[in-house]
């Protein structure tokens, strides 16, 4: 029997071996054709959608608009109608992880949150947790922390040990937020429907994740629900964490959101001691005294010369008086603190460390275009047109906007400074390192450093007490004129209200020698009734001229040291300059009234002494 193969005649069992594989091989390139096909539609929607928004973006951006404009929400450029609202969901997920540039992951995610804030939650979560771009992560981070689902923290919690610094404070800050927002989102009273923005590229409108958040959209309160009566309970132990990261994290990003998360969690039981200074120059017209001390300020300091306008419109005067606080800030422990200060009918033109940004107060919400043509140039002694504008200034969380407090038509009464996340340690930090003052003009800077306080730093400086300067139009609480024998002492009809107020008055007499004296008046309630001043009476001299001034300050509240740092700094223009000059000393019921003040945690100690320093004449009184 012949037993070999025809080959012509193969089995039917290779043949249906072969037709399976041939058909295998078809069906499976069919699924990948049919899958590559369907892959490069659903890509080309996605891509086409995100051009569209791109170009919307780019012809309608969001910004901040001038303030009392209205922006109506922008229209929102909607999917492709034959794909379902879930699978339009499914490929914006899906194509944070393809597209090709950070600006386009980005406005996948814009559309995500814009479009669909129902669902956008569970998507921003799973992008957080499943992206390999850093900068998606945050942004995934951030917006899913607004919808404050305490579920999320345990996410959020690992990336606290991320290695980008970026990373490690955005998952601070949604922490924070869902646990108990430090700041309004966004940060103060706006009632002009303008779009809350998420600051990314492309930026992305907040406002309907708001409404889907806060229920329904009233015109007077612009703002995610203000949440006052919803917190979650962290644990200690993130406190604890949150503290280390604000004092030893080496990168400032996650310092200053750590100290934003835990400025409204400090434990009872802290120490916090503020003690303020200042002095009032009140010499009349010429204000030779006042640009002398302006001289003196060191160059690192930071300048405020913003436009009245400018302030305005994101939140000046006929200035008479000009300022010189220093806050002396004493902790038991590392805090963060927020702190606000106002120059009442005046503004700031100096600050350090760098604030966040300008505190404004609204006497009124009626319009008044008049403020508008108030001109510093046309006063010679302005050092208006020499300051720079202080850049980069935002209140509440760096990444939301718009970046300060808006309201409509607001007539300003006062101007200042918040240090909103400001650090304070007892000890120096191996970060926090001081600008050096090398000019010996500069030297009253230095002395002050060697005042027992506590360090602080906000936005990356540091320094042993905080400073702010600036001029106002409000009148002297007392008004002195000399006339031989006597000085009499009025209120100005401004400050006639309430009881009598309690001042103490040193006139002193330098004189072209060197040698001092000086009359101390004991304290004097003055309201309405003027009070005469006899100069000749209650004569002391040399050393007893600064050591009962030394008293007087302790007196009012400050302790030694910061009293004696006090006098060292004007000693120069109090003790050693020719002339006759009257010291006005008041406590901080009056000084309130000059600068407003505000800080979170409440202190537990607060003292403010002020001096207004009238200047009579250039010369010195000859004595008898």
């Amino acid at each position: 029997m012949n037993t070999a193969h025809d080959i012509s005649n193969p089995p039917k069992s290779s043949w249906r071996s072969f037709s399976l594989k041939s058909l295998l091989v078809l069906i499976t390139a069919c699924a990948i054709f049919f899958v590559w096909r369907q892959y490069s539609y659903e890509y080309g929607i996605v891509d086409d959608w995100v051009d569209r928004v791109l170009a919307d973006v780019e012809a309608n951006p969001l910004g901040e608009p001038p303030l009392g404009s209205f922006i109506p929400q922008p229209a929102l450029i909607p999917g492709p109608e034959e794909i379902s609202r879930e699978d339009q969901i499914r490929l914006l997920t899906h194509a944070t992880k393809w597209l090709d540039s950070p600006q386009r992951r980005t406005c996948a995610l814009k559309i995500l949150v814009e479009q669909f804030p129902d669902e956008a939650h569970d998507e921003l979560i799973r992008i957080a947790r499943e992206s390999e771009f850093t900068h998606l992560q945050r942004e995934a981070l951030l917006l899913s922390s607004l919808y404050r689902n305490p579920a999320d923290i345990d996410l959020f919690e690992t990336f606290l040990d991320a290695d980008d610094a970026e990373l490690r404070a955005a998952a601070i800050d949604a922490i924070g937020i869902v646990r108990e927002p430090s700041f309004d989102i966004p940060e103060g009273f706006d009632n002009i429907p303008t779009p809350i923005i998420f600051r990314s590229e492309p930026e992305i409108n907040l406002s309907y994740l708001r409404n889907h958040i806060g229920g329904e959209t009233n015109v007077m309160n612009m703002q995610f629900i203000r949440w006052d009566d919803v917190t979650h309970s962290i644990s200690s132990v993130f406190q604890s964490r949150f503290l280390k990261l604000m004092t030893d994290d080496p990168d400032e990003t996650v310092r200053n959101a750590a100290a934003r998360a835990v400025v409204n969690w400090q434990d009872d039981g802290y120490q916090l001691r503020v003690a303020e200074w200042g002095v009032w120059i009140n010499e009349g017209e010429d204000l030779v005294l006042a640009e002398s001390i302006i001289d003196e300020i060191p160059p690192f300091v930071h300048q405020a010369g913003d436009d009245y306008a400018s302030i305005r419109d994101g939140r000046t005067f006929s200035m008479i008086i000009v300022t010189k606080p220093i806050l002396h800030i004493n902790v038991d422990q590392p805090m963060a603190i927020d702190l606000s200060v106002w120059i009442d009918e005046g503004r700031p033109w100096f600050g350090f460390p760098k604030p966040d940004d300008f505190s404004v107060f609204g006497q009124s919400m009626r319009f008044q275009p008049e403020m508008d043509a108030i001109e510093y140039e046309n006063a010679p002694w302005a050092p208006q047109a020499t300051l720079a504008d202080l850049s980069d200034v935002r209140e509440g969380y760096p990444w939301v906007g718009p970046s300060h407090r808006r309201a409509y038509s607001m007539e300003l009464q006062r101007i200042g400074f918040r240090w909103q996340s400001l650090i304070a340690m007892p000890e120096q930090a191996p970060w926090m390192e001081l600008e050096p003052v090398v000019d010996e003009k500069f030297q009253w800077w230095q002395r002050l450093r060697e005042v027992p306080s506590s360090w602080i730093s906000s936005r990356g400086e540091s320094e042993k007490f905080l400073y702010y300067d600036g001029p106002t139009r409000k009148s002297s609480p007392v008004q002195a004129v000399l006339e031989e024998d006597n000085i009499t002492l009025n209120v100005p009809k401004p400050w006639r209200h309430g009881d009598p107020r309690d001042y103490h008055f040193m006139y002193i007499e330098v004189a072209a020698d060197g040698s001092i004296s000086a009359v101390d008046e004991a304290n004097s309630l003055l309201n309405r009734e003027p009070l005469e001043l006899d100069i000749n009476e209650n004569r002391i001299s040399g050393d007893a001229v600064s050591e009962r001034l030394l008293e007087l300050l302790v007196e009012k509240g400050l302790n030694a040291e910061e009293a004696t740092g006090l006098i060292d700094c004007w000693r120069p223009q109090f003790f050693e300059t020719e002339g006759r000059r009257l010291l006005t000393i008041f406590d901080r019921q009056e000084y309130d009234r000059l600068c407003p003040i505000k800080i979170r945690p409440e202190s537990s100690e607060l003292a403010r002494v002020g001096i207004v320093l009238t200047e009579f004449d250039g010369h010195a009184r000859t004595s008898d």
